[in-house]
């Protein structure tokens, strides 16, 4: 799993744009954290954005 920062420096996408992604249904993050509202991205999500 990658954190949304880890997965905005591999793909070239900042995390204002994932963030917006995943709003509005676009890329969704494998796990969002109920806790602190942190999202995690997985290899399958990498591979969409290639």
């Amino acid at each position: 799993m990658y954190t949304i920062g880890q997965f905005s420096k591999l793909t070239g996408v900042s995390t204002k744009t994932l963030i917006w992604y995943d709003n509005v249904g676009v890329l969704k993050p494998e796990k969002v954290d109920e806790d602190n509202g942190y999202r995690y991205y997985s290899d399958e999500s990498l591979k969409k954005t290639c």
